[in-house]
């Protein structure tokens, strides 16, 4: 007998293994990629606006997101400053991007454009074209142009989210993901594109982090009980099936909401117009966790599970732009942890011990009477589960803390922080990079079909 037949069907046989997975893996080439040495800007779409001209040396550590579409939330105070830092960190790993602004302009190839200045009697004349005046609920105010004139430049940001959702998805209307991020904002690419791997960009999916449930504006109409919002610095992100169910309700919601405060509140109040809209965090399965890099915030903090991953950090100035890339390039593919963030900004696991801050009561595991913060230091090193701790000048006491979540400014008190304890896989398992926590059932049983999307999200 011949070998050649089987050696013909062999071979046949490997070459329609190798296409099939070849085939079989380009989904997830699609949907987020690895860097190479060098590249040119491109896009796997056909976008009518054109696109950013990115370095030759991008980062190595975070992936490439061609199937994203990203709306840079900025100013013309900013605009040149706070760029800059996202533009040598992890811009280059996005392909498709606008800025939304308070002005026009041209930024490299991208286009500016202005979120403040029309926005009110331009979705006045597109609502008016198809809808008789008599009939829209929420005509334009008479002083609405004197209110506006008085506004400082951080007032003018709450304008600009919800045309500015409107201004990325006719820019990029084939994209799966559409993100809005603050121009002090850092997206750790790699654990975004984890974050959403495996789910529809087609179904109605939001994600952020989630904040309060406070009435905004004349015109909320929201019932009790009241839905919340996703913190708008932290992050945005709508999939495409989202995006298309809230994209008509813009210009109603651009009107309905003229004068409450916050950019990130409006998009929620919309979202719920919409029927997508946000629920509590513990009700959330794809609230994702960002980092505050400003210390002794009241609300933010670093959280017990130092394994978990943020998908973004926030509010960040000067070096903190360096220490989360440092933290992106050294972690494993770019799978950044709160611990990576805190020893790239510590310099290490070291102790971070400062006066005037306070670890709020809600994590104390116990405490004693002690003379000195250096006393208490020494006593939480040595008690197992203890991660931070409280000193207080008058009370003379010390407070043990199993969390290191909410710092805030209180004279009279030293606190620390034990570095040593936060490695991850000392408090949460090294094998565990976790995105979400909170709401881990809810989000797996939505993916197994077990559950009512809309129950969760």
């Amino acid at each position: 007998m011949s070998l050649a037949p089987m050696f013909r069907r062999k071979r046949g046989l490997g070459l329609l293994l190798i296409l099939s997975a070849l085939f079989a893996s380009w989904s997830a080439i699609y949907h987020c990629t690895t860097p190479q040495v060098s590249y040119h800007s491109s896009s796997l779409f056909k976008w009518r606006s054109s696109s950013v001209i990115v370095p030759q040396q991008p980062p190595t550590g975070g992936r490439r997101l061609p199937n994203f579409a990203f709306a840079i939330k900025t100013g013309k105070e900013t605009i040149e400053e706070r760029l800059s830092r996202q533009f040598a960190t992890f811009l280059p790993l996005i392909d498709n991007f606008i800025y939304i602004s308070d002005h026009n302009e041209t930024f490299g190839t991208v286009p500016v454009y202005d979120c403040y200045n029309p926005i009110y009697t331009d979705a006045w004349s597109r609502l008016t074209a198809q809808n008789p005046p008599e009939t829209l609920h929420f005509p334009p105010p008479s002083n609405l142009e004197e209110v506006r004139k008085q506004e400082p430049g951080w007032e003018r940001d709450a304008h600009k989210n919800l045309v500015g959702f409107k201004h990325l998805y006719e820019s990029f209307p084939d994209a799966d993901w559409y993100f809005m991020i603050d121009d002090d904002t850092y997206v750790f690419t790699s654990n975004l594109c984890d974050i959403t791997a495996d789910l529809d960009p087609g179904a109605l999916i939001h994600m952020g982090v989630v904040r309060g449930k406070e009435h905004c504006g004349s015109n909320d109409d929201m019932p009790e009980p009241r839905h919340g919002f996703y913190q708008g610095g932290s992050g945005i992100l709508f999939s495409r099936g989202a995006m298309k169910v809230l994209y008509p309700h813009l210009d109603e919601c651009i009107m309905k909401s003229w004068d409450c405060e916050g950019g990130d509140r409006r998009v929620g109040l919309c979202q719920y117009d919409a029927g997508i809209p946000v629920r509590h965090w513990w009700q959330n399965p794809f609230a994702f966790y960002s980092h505050d890099f400003r210390d002794l915030n009241a609300e933010w903090g670093w959280p017990g599970d130092s394994c978990l991953r943020p998908i973004t950090g926030h509010r960040m100035r000067k070096t903190d732009f360096q220490d989360a890339f440092q933290a992106e390039q050294e972690a494993p593919s770019g799978r950044v942890t709160f611990a990576d963030l805190y020893a790239a900004q510590h310099g290490g696991y070291v102790d971070d011990v400062a006066p005037d801050r306070n670890y709020p009561g809600w994590t104390d595991l116990g405490g004693e009477p002690l003379t000195s913060p250096i006393a208490c230091h020494t006593i939480c090193r040595s008690t197992p589960g203890c991660l931070a701790w409280t000193w207080g000048q008058v009370e003379e006491f010390c407070w043990l803390k199993h969390d290191a979540g909410g710092k805030e400014e209180r004279k009279g008190y030293v606190s620390g922080m034990l570095g040593e304890s936060y490695r991850c896989g000392i408090r949460g398992g090294a094998g565990l990079r976790r995105l979400a926590g909170s709401a881990k059932f809810n989000r797996t049983a939505f993916l197994s079909g077990d559950e009512d999307p809309m129950i969760h999200i």
